[in-house]
């Protein structure tokens, strides 16, 4: 059994739901997670549209008779719904997890927060600061005090385009080796007849 909860972007299923009922839920809400919760909503599991493909498909699982609980990625690795963009992009590279459902006070999912998100939300964080950096050091005021300002800014927005840097150097590492574990998982290619 599939059902929608609390946040348009968060799509549950109980332990029973078949693979099939999960690939078809992705396919109709253009998603590709759904959360696996117990009878009091609370999540014990994830299903992605990769362990879908690596699960059932590349080995040939019958899809209408593999359970949600059979493939699902448990246990399962959650944060608050007011975590940090920092925080979470830390918490997604300890737990090596592209996608974190976020829980309620009750330990309910509300939502599943991607990388994609967490990269796109420190890019605008970044972007924006910046850009305050650069209409404070246009204003030209010829002082030595207003000087010495502009010069400490001027090293702050250098550090943030470091750190910036990092985080996108950060951030392919690890989408390249989840595409690596990816292939592996789909093993050896074949090289058909010699």
């Amino acid at each position: 059994m599939v059902t929608r909860q609390l946040h348009p972007e968060c799509v549950t299923a109980k332990r029973d739901a078949s693979a099939l009922e999960l690939a078809q839920e992705m396919q109709a809400e253009a998603i590709g997670t759904i959360v696996i919760v117990d009878d009091k909503n609370v999540p014990v599991g994830i299903v992605t549209d990769r362990d879908i493909l690596c699960r059932v498909i590349a080995k040939s699982r019958n899809e209408t008779e593999t359970a949600a609980e059979k493939i699902m990625s448990s246990p399962i690795v959650c944060a608050p719904q007011d975590i940090g963009t920092l925080e979470a992009l830390s918490k997604m590279q300890q737990s090596h997890v592209r996608r974190l459902p976020l829980v309620d006070e009750e330990g309910r999912v509300t939502r599943v927060l991607s990388l994609d998100e967490v990269i796109q939300g420190l890019s605008d964080e970044l972007f924006n600061v910046g850009q305050a950096i650069r209409i404070e050091l246009t204003r030209g005021v010829s002082t030595s005090r207003t000087r010495q300002r502009r010069e400490a800014r001027e090293d702050a927005l250098e550090q943030l385009r470091t750190e910036a840097a990092r985080i996108g150097s950060q951030a392919k590492d690890f989408l390249r080796d989840e595409l690596t574990d990816l292939l592996d998982r789909l093993g050896p290619k074949d090289s058909g007849p010699r």
